[in-house]
């Protein structure tokens, strides 16, 4: 409760220097006394929200000089690059002013300078925009792409991603500046697709990077500087767009409805590299030996562009765009029929005819018919024209005439740089319809294509009894199992389609013949043969280095480890084979390898390479123990532990080392002397036709 003064007694007035808001500024801004300390005394007597502000615009203004102090007197690599820029700029300023102030009146040295200026603008201005284009817009995609990508990781946070850029910001650049440019690189090879598929011309407004006379360079030189920066911003808007809209907008809308093709769902992907998938490195015998073959087999690319060859034309039929994209007339596009689609369904279910009434609904451009046309800048390059490509209003008459004499300035041929063909109504809105249609079906197959696999995969991981593994394991398991599937379906289709086999006892017995000889073919070469080879070269070189040099007490085989060596073994010979001249071996193998599993040659295969190499194998395995066996049996004292590691097998290694160098000795020789024989004594060479003789045969050319 609060008591009344008596009269007394006087009440003290607070003092302004212990007010909460004042000791808070002398605290931050020790300024000397002044008129603007008792402006800012009397506001903060009267208007406590005032004090604060001017509180923070006197903080400002002291961290700003502090700031700007501190950039001019510093030792820091930072502070010495912006005095240097800063005194560039000053004197740039200098220079500018007075250049300005000269106007026509410059001497030889004002000319001089004038002309220095422009030099070092221009490299100036082409040094800017290429650091933009090469640098900074694929550092902005990768950002971008990173940001989008989110949804595919279990922890993928925006706070963890600016952690690790403090953590270490030169690393997080490069690693987003690589990924933008990879997506960059891919965003322009889908482009190149695109534009393979329509006709020259129907993307004129996007540079062919494959045209000889495009130079980047030379467009940043000609172009001014606004309309650079306009380029280059509605290039950043486009990219925006597509990562944002196309690829982020699709992963969060997946991540959010939780698809779920197979339980647990699809995103967050299992990224794990914590557990593998064996001891073995079963990963990098994929790629080395697997993945080659494999994709040289299926050639997916091809896939891809015939289903988008095939898409991009029925999609354009659909929304009548067959003459903009191909340059060719349809009829069936340029009229449209009066009757509704639902009396057509209608008149169809009753059964009774109806009349059509079709009328022309369209128009006609003029557009470019080739990618490296000359064309006006900032003009546009569509014009309205009629059917037989007369201008219909006088400002495409006006247009038309610039766009030819353009043309004709660089030596081309107007009639075979542009052509006029029918554009449906509303052409803006079906390109865009089209391009939406477009990137949702490629969203679409890449859900589909790679979360289908993945699926697959973790069905059968989980089957096998196994721990949740890293999804790139999981994808590969599965495309191959989805690959194996339509592999088989392929084969029956062919085999039903030609009608081979009337009775399905016949065919199970093909399909049962063709799998044991797959399997036959697969086991043989691709396990058998790389563990014999691993055995062969472990005996004779690994084993008996390692006893000698004492690291080994008990040679062991460990058969896994072996195959998988072996493997890498085979491809190092396959590739050192193909070098050399070809022979019985090699040739067998390249028909065994261009036959492939779809033709399963197992009489040829076993004839003519399995039983040679694996029988030779098994001999270089089996006689350097034979040898040291016998020896200890008719000579007892030679008995020694291990005698065919430290001796069996180097010795045969040895001879059979001496016997390759002889034989390869004595064929230099032999060339060595047919050299000599030719130089010497060689007198002239003749070149004959080979002609047949009257019942056929070839002539014995025994002269």
């Amino acid at each position: 409760m609060f008591m009344p003064a008596s009269s007394g007694t006087t009440t003290p007035k607070p003092d302004p220097s212990s007010s909460p808001s004042t000791s808070m500024l002398s605290r931050l801004l020790p300024l000397k006394h002044s008129r603007f300390d008792y402006v800012v005394d009397t506001l903060t007597e009267n208007v406590p929200l005032a004090a604060k502000v001017v509180a923070r615009v006197q903080y400002a203004v002291q961290s700003l000089q502090n700031s700007w102090v501190s950039l001019a007197r510093g030792n820091e690599t930072s502070h010495r690059v912006f005095a240097v820029a800063l005194g560039y700029v000053v004197m740039s300023i200098f220079v500018l002013l007075y250049l300005g102030a000269a106007g026509a009146n410059l001497g030889k040295l004002g000319r001089g300078l004038r002309k220095l200026v422009w030099q070092q603008w221009v490299i100036i201005k082409v040094a800017f925009f290429v650091l933009m284009e090469i640098i900074i817009f694929p550092l902005g995609c990768g950002l971008l792409v990173d940001f989008s990508l989110l949804p595919l990781f279990p922890d993928g946070q925006l706070e963890s991603r600016i952690v690790f850029c403090n953590y270490s910001p030169m690393t997080c650049l490069f690693y987003h500046w690589t990924l933008g440019t990879s997506f960059m690189y891919q965003f322009a090879i889908l482009l190149a697709s695109c534009r393979s598929l329509m006709r020259k011309g129907a993307m004129w407004f996007i540079k062919d990077p494959g045209d000889p006379n495009f130079s980047p360079v030379r467009e940043i030189l000609e172009r001014p500087v606004l309309t650079q920066l306009r380029k280059l911003t509605l290039s950043a808007i486009m990219y925006t767009a597509v990562i944002v809209g196309g690829v982020g907008g699709i992963l969060f809308t997946v991540r959010s409805i939780k698809l779920q093709l197979f339980n647990p769902s699809l995103l967050p992907l299992n990224l794990s590299m914590r557990e593998p998938l064996s001891q073995i490195p079963i990963d990098l015998l994929f790629i080395h030996i697997f993945l080659g073959p494999s994709l040289q087999y299926a050639r997916p690319k091809r896939h891809l562009l015939n289903g988008l060859r095939v898409w991009w034309k029925h999609s354009a039929k659909f929304l009548r765009l067959t003459s903009y994209m191909y340059g060719t007339r349809q009829p069936a596009e340029e009229a449209y029929s009066e009757v509704g689609l639902v009396e057509q369904l209608l008149a169809k279910l009753r059964g009774t005819p109806i009349t059509q009434k079709t009328v022309f609904q369209g128009g006609f451009l003029r557009v470019p018919n080739t990618d490296t046309g000359a064309f006006p800048t900032n003009k546009p390059a569509l014009i309205r024209v009629d059917e037989e490509g007369h201008p219909i209003t006088e400002a495409g008459a006006e247009l038309m005439h610039i766009q030819d004499e353009a043309t004709r300035k660089a030596g081309r041929d107007v009639d075979k740089d542009f052509m006029v063909v029918y554009v449906p109504p509303h052409l803006r809105y079906r390109v865009i319809t089209f391009i939406v249609l477009f990137w949702l079906t490629g969203a679409l197959t890449v859900i589909l294509g790679l979360g289908v696999p993945i699926a697959v995969g973790r069905h059968i991981i989980q089957l096998c009894g196994m721990s949740p593994v890293h999804d790139g394991y999981t994808l590969i398991i599965g495309l191959y199992c989805v690959w194996g599937f339509v592999f088989v379906y392929r084969i029956l289709f062919r085999i039903v389609k030609r009608r081979r086999y009337t009775t399905p006892q016949r065919l199970l017995l093909k399909l049962s013949a063709w799998l044991a000889a797959s399997v036959y073919l697969v086991t043989m070469l691709g396990i058998v043969l790389p563990i014999l080879l691993a055995l062969v070269i472990d005996f004779y070189i690994i084993l008996p280095i390692r006893l000698r040099l004492g690291t080994l007490d008990l040679p062991r085989i460990h058969v896994v480890e072996s195959w998988a060596v072996g493997l890498l073994y085979a491809k190092i010979g396959i590739r050192l084979m193909r070098m050399e001249e070809a022979n019985d071996i090699s040739l067998a193998l390249e028909a065994i390898m261009r036959d492939g599993l779809r033709r399963p040659q197992v009489w040829f295969a076993t004839r003519y390479f399995i039983l040679p190499v694996g029988g030779g194998m098994i001999g270089m395995i089996c006689l350097p123990p034979a040898i040291m066996y016998a020896g200890q049996y008719f000579l007892p004292a030679w008995q020694q532990e291990q005698a065919a590691f430290r001796y069996g097998y180097p010795g045969v290694f040895f001879l059979a080392c001496l016997a390759v160098l002889s034989r390869s000795l004595h064929m230099v020789i032999r060339r060595w002397f047919q050299a000599i024989r030719d130089t010497e004594y060689l007198l002239e060479l003749r070149l004959t036709n080979l002609e047949k003789t009257a019942n056929g045969d070839e002539p014995d050319d025994t002269q």
